[in-house]
Parts: structure tokens; C-alpha cells; sequence
């Protein structure tokens, strides 16, 4: 189903005109352009570099712009260089080392002899086809290329050495906008014959089956070409989603991609159209060591686009709630998704945010492995389906934030909450990512692994923060237990709550409270030595520190916040019947909502606790 939702994508993309590699042609990354004039004359290297606005927010959120320069993306004839050592000349189109014969001179010998061999070999293959092209413009690239010799390069190139990092064109003087490759001649006659024939002779007759994807017989895909660039972790040069490499993984006399028949024609449409989603910004994200994209089956390229937009920042965010490292074309559709985020995050029914409620959403998560691909996840509904499991999160993550100086963010995002998790974010286990998207999207309950690490990181750094507390809450709202509280746990502190663990972390905060208006500069309280033990094991730690509760008590010199302490501490005594030996995990994650609702009490003023009549 996946590969047939991805090659219907790239259909419908390229029937919409998207920028998008046909068979024969690849989309390759071009930084340089060799102008010759008529006689194959070097004029000059000209730059094609493109100017990049990069949008950011500083602390006060004023947006600035950094100004980088990209290579450009180009449609060229042939396919994508393969990999590996062997010399393979691109057709007009090339890295220096195949165009110029050049590479860095600090580069080793054996570099430089590799790119002598390269350039030789491009020579002759272009001269081979001179004949058969029959184009002023192809013969004056091959009279550059008998002339040029690589040993030149080094003092005719000059300062135009730094432009030489990707592939690079050729282009007539007299021509002002096209490329050579880009003739409508030269088109023709590669589309016709010319392909076939720079191929060379097919080392063996693709084997003709039935495809899985499309259902369609037809020649079989040996190796799923193009290579999927743009994975996190994965091979730079590019990784397979299916491939086969091993003489284990024949079966049936089946070899390589014969194991699992895909026409050439599908395979080619869905690595074309991932590699496509993997480089749009607002197609993909990243979450741990998993690269997300997702697209919808929406006609309009502008709804899709809006669309896998929107379902890329509900997904995740920024951790610092801005939205960076998008294109500045991009930022009014930033804006729009950001409101519509917000709107989604205050209960706003869904069916207001989507124009077609049956438009279906496909999201994808790809992870490195080796020199392939592996899936972590894949699932496909209605987009209003995954975005009503979405807003459930937001919802069922309410709390009530701390004072304005902790800017806590108004939508705690995955990361942020994988974040919480490990003291380093390179220590964050690969697998925590894809657990936590399927319980959003699917609106299962959240692995109880990522709750076990969050309460473990509180015992370590005894940081009951915001962000933490919010997840253990959704958690306990989503587990299936026998503790019916759990399905009403409230977003700020509730005094009827009578969960065993809940009421002992209000108990801990209001000895905690005590001790800090007692001993206002104690550089380690009850917080730091009682925590871990009192939210685990409260027989062998409450006793303790309940003998230090009246000492505390008349240190304090404001007598009205001493009747109110004590009114507070018999309310909560009152819950309690005795101290349990132990808490499991559910109950020490109440126990640490319990905490932080009742020391955010504490410091709500007095009038903002008053019931407010109902209107």
C-alpha cells in the first residue's frame, strides 16, 4: 500500500507540473556553468549559486534573515550518477573532476590521477556521440573539451575554484537563458535515441513479471534507482528502501529486486517523489533519529502543500515554539498553519480547519540502517482523523503553566517531551520517537517506557517541570488501569482528588513550602534529599520529615500563612490513612502531578483562586 500511495503521488504531481525527474532525467544540484562561444573557446565560469533567506527569532522573537548561497536544482538528461568507484561521465552535465579534469589540489595523487581518467573518459564519450547529436552547440563543447587540459586548471580557473563543489553545465556565449542540455533538439533526440545509446548495451534483458505495486505486467526493477537522499543518519550519497544485496536473500532463483517484482516504472516513481517530499521543508520533519514526510491525496498543490504543512508542525514544532530553517517564500504559509495550530490546540472543532473532510493524510517514518532504509512507522486515514488524535494530545497535555518568567510554550511538541526523557539529547534511545508519533496520531496510550524515563530523570534532577508533569498526566489520562481518577485528572490542583499518590505529593510540597518560608536560604531542602525516596517508598521517608514540620512551623513569622499552612496540612492528613511501603509507576506519576499542582497554589494569588460566578 505504500509504494502504490507514493507512485499514485508522483503521478498526480507530475500531471500537476511539479518539479519532478521523468523517466530519463534526474533533478541534480548544479553550482557552476562553463560559457564557451561558438569555436568552444572557454569565455568564462559563470556562478548559478542561488541566494537562500533563512528566517529566525531571538528570544524576543524579532524575526531576522541569514543570507546563504545553495546550489541550484536542475533537470538534467540521464539518470543519477551511481555509486561507487567506476568512472560513469554524465551526458552535459558533471562534477568538475568530469568536466574540468579537476579536484583540490591538496587532494592526494591518486585523486588527481582518478580525475584525469574521468575527464578523458568524458571526453570520449561525448566526442563518440558527436555525430550522432549533429548541433553547433554539442560540437562546440566537444572542440572544449579536445583542447582543455587538465593541467590548467589550476591557474585558469582562479577565483572561480570555490564555485566548483557541485555539478556543473555548459552554456553558449550568444545563449543569454538556456543551457545546452536544455535545447529543444538535444531533448528530442535524447528522449529518442540518444539515452539508450550513452547507456551503452544493457548488461542483461530486465525480466519481465507482474508488479506489485501497480498490478501492471512489465520489465521488473533490478535496483530501485534513484537512491532516497535527505534521511537523517543515512548514506549522504543516497540509501534503498528495498534492495538486496546477499546471496541469503535468493529465493526461488529470485535475485535482487526480482525477490519482490516492482515495474521499473513504479520503482522510479517512488523514490523520484520521496526524494522529492524529503527535500521540501514543509513535508518532512525530524524526531529523534527518524525523518517523517507525509503528503495527502489532495488535487490542489496548494491544499497539499498547506496541508503537509499543517500536519508537519502539529506534529512537531520547533522546541523553541518558533519556526525555523523555512524558506522566506514559505512564511506566510508559516503564519497560517501556526494559527490554525493554535486553534486546533484550544478545542476548535476540526471540521473548521479542513476544507474536504475526506481527504486522506499519509505520513511516513524512515530511519537509518546501514546502507539502507528502515521503516519505523507507516499509516495512512482521513486527515481529519489524525488531526482530531492530534488536538486530543494537545488537549489531554493541558496544564496549568508556571509564572511567565519559565515561558513555558502554549503546545509542548514530541521533542520537547522526548527531550525530558535523557539528561543529553544524543542519549535519547532511537525507538522512544516512533512509540510516542503512533500514540499521538492513533490516539493509543503513550508508552509507559517514556513515562519510566521521565520519572526516573525528576529522581535524578528532582526538576518537576512543566513539560514533564504535562506528559505524565495525558499518560495517566490514556492508561488502561483500574484507577478510575486517572480519567479526571484536572489541569490545576484538585482538592477531591483522593489518589493515594496524588495526595502524598501534595503532602511533599506543602513540607517542602514550609521548609522553604522557614529556611528561606537552604542550598538543599527536602527537594533534593527526600524526593526520590518519598515518591517511591513514603513509609521510610514521611515519618521522617513529618517530625521536622513543626519546627519548621515556628520559624515562620507571618501568623496568618502559619492557620492557613495548618489548615492546609489537616485537609490533606485527612485523605491520608497511612503511609503505603511502596508507590508503582502510575502512583509516583500522580505523585508528582500532585506536586507541582500544589506548589503552583501556593503561588497563585488569592483572588485568582476565588470561584468566579458561572455566567
Amino acid at each position: 500500500m505504500m509504494l502504490a500511495e507514493l507512485n499514485k503521488l508522483y503521478k498526480r504531481l507530475i500531471d500537476a507540473g511539479e518539479p519532478l525527474a521523468t523517466k530519463g532525467r534526474s533533478l541534480q544540484k548544479i553550482s557552476f556553468c562553463i560559457v564557451i562561444n561558438e569555436k568552444g573557446e572557454l569565455v568564462g565560469i559563470d556562478s548559478v549559486l542561488q541566494e537562500k533567506l533563512t528566517p529566525k527569532k531571538d528570544k524576543k522573537g524579532v524575526v531576522s534573515y541569514s543570507s546563504t548561497m545553495i546550489s541550484g536544482s536542475c533537470m538534467m538528461l540521464g539518470s543519477a550518477k551511481p555509486s561507487g568507484a567506476g568512472i560513469n561521465p554524465c551526458f552535459l552535465w558533471d562534477n568538475a573532476a568530469y568536466l574540468l579534469g579537476y579536484v583540490d589540489p591538496t587532494s592526494p595523487e591518486k585523486d588527481k590521477a582518478r580525475a584525469k581518467r574521468a575527464f578523458e573518459e568524458s571526453r570520449r564519450k561525448h566526442l563518440s556521440v558527436e555525430s550522432q547529436v549533429n548541433h553547433p552547440d554539442f560540437s562546440a563543447v566537444c572542440r572544449f573539451l579536445e583542447s582543455w587540459s587538465p593541467d590548467e586548471a589550476d591557474a585558469t580557473l582562479g577565483d572561480k575554484i570555490d564555485l566548483l563543489g557541485s555539478n556543473g553545465v555548459f552554456r553558449i556565449q550568444s545563449s543569454i537563458h538556456d543551457f545546452i542540455h536544455q535545447l529543444p533538439q538535444i531533448q528530442t533526440l535524447w528522449d529518442s535515441t540518444l539515452a539508450e545509446s550513452w547507456a551503452g548495451p544493457k548488461k542483461a534483458q530486465a525480466e519481465h513479471g507482474t508488479c506489485l505495486v501497480t498490478g501492471q505486467k512489465g520489465p521488473l526493477a533490478i535496483l530501485h534507482d534513484p537512491a532516497i537522499k535527505g534521511v537523517i543518519g543515512a548514506q549522504s550519497s543516497g540509501a534503498k528502501l528495498v534492495s538486496y544485496n546477499c546471496s541469503s536473500f535468493t529465493s526461488y532463483a529470485k535475485e535482487q529486486g526480482t525477490n519482490a517484482p516492482v515495474s521499473e516504472e513504479a520503482a522510479f516513481g517512488y523514490c523520484n517523489v520521496l526524494n522529492y517530499l524529503l527535500n521540501r521543508k514543509l513535508s518532512r520533519q525530524r524526531l529523534g533519529d527518524t525523518t517523517m514526510v507525509f503528503w495527502t491525496d489532495a488535487p490542489q498543490a496548494l491544499e497539499s502543500s498547506y496541508l503537509s504543512g499543517f500536519a508537519a508542525l502539529a506534529i512537531d514544532p520547533e522546541d523553541d515554539g518558533s519556526i525555523q530553517e523555512l524558506d522566506a517564500v514559505d512564511e506566510n504559509l508559516t503564519r497560517r498553519v501556526k494559527e490554525s495550530l493554535e486553534k486546533l490546540a484550544s478545542g476548535l472543532p476540526v471540521q473548521s480547519l479542513v476544507s474536504d473532510s475526506e481527504t486522506r493524510f499519509f505520513i511516513l517514518g524512515l530511519a537509518p540502517n546501514a546502507s539502507r532504509l528502515s521503516i519505523r512507522f507507516y499509516e495512512e486515514s482521513r486527515l481529519t482523523d489524525f488531526l482530531e488524535n492530534v488536538q486530543r494530545h494537545y488537549l489531554d497535555m493541558q496544564l496549568q503553566p508556571r509564572s511567565a518568567k519559565f515561558n513555558d510554550p502554549k503546545m509542548i511538541s514530541p521533542f520537547m517531551i522526548l527531550r525530558q526523557t535523557v539528561r543529553d539529547v544524543k542519549e535519547m534511545p532511537s525507538m522512544y520517537g516512533s512509540a510516542l508519533l503512533r500514540s499521538i496520531l492513533l490516539g493509543r496510550p503513550y508508552p509507559d517506557v517514556i513515562a519510566q524515563a521521565i520519572i526516573r530523570r525528576i529522581k535524578t534532577d528532582f526538576n518537576i517541570n512543566y513539560k514533564r508533569v504535562a506528559f505524565l498526566k495525558a499518560w495517566l489520562i490514556r492508561r488502561p488501569s483500574g484507577n478510575t481518577n486517572n480519567n479526571t485528572i484536572s489541569i490545576m490542583l484538585d482538592k477531591t482528588n483522593t489518589n493515594t499518590g496524588y495526595v502524598l505529593g501534595r503532602l511533599f510540597a506543602t513540607l517542602l513550602k514550609t521548609q522553604e518560608d522557614a529556611l528561606p536560604n537552604l542550598n538543599r531542602t527536602i527537594r533534593e534529599s527526600c524526593f526520590s525516596g518519598a515518591s517511591s517508598s513514603p513509609r521510610s521517608v514521611f515519618p521522617r520529615i513529618m517530625k521536622t514540620y513543626a519546627h519548621h512551623l515556628k520559624k515562620i513569622e507571618n501568623r496568618g500563612r502559619v492557620i492557613t499552612r495548618e489548615k492546609l496540612m489537616a485537609e490533606i492528613c485527612a485523605m491520608i490513612d497511612n503511609f503505603p511501603p511502596h508507590l508503582n509507576l502510575e502512583q509516583q506519576g500522580m505523585f508528582s502531578i500532585g506536586f507541582y499542582h500544589q506548589m503552583q497554589d501556593f503561588y497563585i494569588p488569592k483572588e485568582d483562586k476565588m470561584e468566579k460566578p458561572q455566567i
